[in-house]
């Protein structure tokens, strides 16, 4: 079972290269042959220092489910910094 951290690596590369265009983008085999050196992946465990790493290149939003209208909708935990 992947990480978390794999996780968020994985779909920030998704749309930085497009993957998601791609046929069955979900697999990892679009994701093992990346020469990713577009990204600071250091400290990639706090998305605020994440961000601040790779000024300009990447806004993290987190949205958590609305509880009053049964999931419907999103509510903004993080707000995007203006890059």
């Amino acid at each position: 079972m992947k990480t978390i951290i794999e996780c968020f690596k994985y779909c920030i590369q998704c749309h930085a290269f497009t993957i998601f265009e791609k046929e069955s983008s979900d697999r990892l085999s679009h994701y093992r042959g990346l020469e990713d050196d577009m990204f600071a992946w250091s400290d990639v465990n706090e998305t605020d220092r994440f961000e601040q790493n790779n000024k300009g290149l990447v806004a993290i939003n987190v949205l958590a489910p609305d509880d009053v209208f049964n999931h419907k909708h999103k509510i903004p935990i993080k707000s995007v910094r203006s890059m």
